[in-house]
């Protein structure tokens, strides 16, 4: 049922590494993939920002490698890592970088019954590199939720993620419900200086509801999801006297609509993510955020064996209220391109404009240019 695919994919799929190189999911049977494969490539994305901002210049080239395989008609598996070299640049230290692989996720899926419902288990193994407390200044400027660099972290410890949804067809409507929770060990993240600190996650619990129709010709899909957190814990020599902190609830909506058109088939979609502001021990941390994204895609067929998929995106990012933010319009395109029966080649490329709302009511301006180019192997 495609509303038990688009809600239990989507919430699988964030929970691991392979939402941007996953195969896509089987249009027919109970396996979540259609074929074992092997997708890999390098991805880079680089922003270069005016007076006023803390860096200067923030990029990133990764490299993605990730395997499926699907076992049976109702259990599939996958393993992905990347490696990636992150850059920061600053009027006053210069340039600063990082190179290292991240952790190693491994995922299971089995479908039950005639697509009714779907069991995940996701496994984060901690091989990812650690960080000096100036490499820890440069990776978290690749972590922000509204720059959206393909990597925005090379460690996390080991954790378990289990996962489940469930769907059922109302009148014209799918509707499909998923939920997970994660738990994660304790670990030391850090080198150098900052070795002794050590830093707990707390649990997260995500929900997601998912719903999709036909309208005519059209497709029309909604979704909304709902994660909530325990408390984090820092101890150690480094930190002194055990700190806590709780990270705020967050809310992701989004819609789509899809349609014949341009020859092709053509996507608008929304999405908003809010998280509200977290606490350190009991005290607001002034860190809550919002942002709106909404964009129009096409895939627009050249022949037999390539689509072309061009792309226009907005971005609005509120931070702590109005505080500080961002605007920034992105124009893509990429072509699909099938090589052979097992190979497909997939580049792409991204401009992006706007500006950075500083705290203080001042404003920078921001330019980036990203791209991409994949390579999958079906066997």
């Amino acid at each position: 049922m495609r509303a038990l695919r688009l809600a239990v994919a989507s919430l699988a799929l964030s929970a691991g590494l392979s939402l941007i190189v996953a195969a896509p999911v089987a249009a027919q049977g109970n396996g979540f993939y259609d074929q074992t494969s092997l997708t890999s490539g390098v991805q880079f994305k680089g922003y270069t920002f005016g007076d006023g901002a803390q860096f200067e210049k923030i990029s990133q080239f990764a490299v993605p490698i990730a395997l499926v395989v699907p076992v049976s008609d109702r259990l599939s598996v996958d393993v992905g890592t990347f490696y990636a070299m992150t850059s920061t640049t600053t009027a006053t230290d210069g340039q600063h970088d990082i190179s290292g692989i991240t952790d190693v996720q491994l995922r299971g899926t089995y479908t039950l019954g005639r697509d009714a419902a779907v069991l995940s288990l996701v496994v984060n193994l901690p091989s990812g590199m650690k960080l000096d407390s100036t490499d820890a200044i440069t990776a978290g400027a690749a972590a922000s939720n509204f720059l959206l660099f393909p990597v925005n972290s090379y460690n996390s410890g080991l954790s378990f993620t289990g996962g489940a949804g469930i769907a059922q067809r109302l009148g014209a409507w799918g509707i499909g419900l998923a939920g997970s929770f994660r738990w994660n060990s304790e670990y030391q993240p850090y080198t150098g200086s900052l070795s002794d600190i050590n830093y707990e996650p707390g649990f997260e619990g995500r929900v997601r509801i998912g719903a999709d129709r036909s309208v005519g010709q059209a497709r029309l899909r909604l979704g909304l999801t709902w994660s909530t957190f325990g408390d984090d814990i820092y101890s150690g020599a480094g930190v002194g006297a055990a700190a806590n902190y709780a990270p705020g609830n967050r809310f992701v909506a989004e819609a789509g609509y899809s349609f014949p058109g341009l020859g092709g088939t053509v996507s608008a979609y929304m999405w908003d993510y809010y998280r509200s502001s977290g606490l350190t021990e009991g005290s607001d941390s002034d860190n809550g955020e919002n942002i709106l994204t909404g964009g129009v895609t096409a895939r627009m067929p050249m022949g037999a064996k390539t689509t072309f998929e061009p792309g226009l995106e907005g971005r609005y990012w509120s931070f702590n209220a109005g505080d500080g933010g961002g605007k920034v319009v992105a124009l893509g395109a990429g072509i699909r391109h099938r090589l052979s029966e097992h190979l497909s080649f997939v580049p792409s490329v991204r401009g992006e404009f706007g500006s950075l709302d500083l705290v203080g009511g001042e404003s920078s301006s921001l330019t980036g240019i990203g791209g991409s180019v994949l390579i999958r192997y079906g066997f």
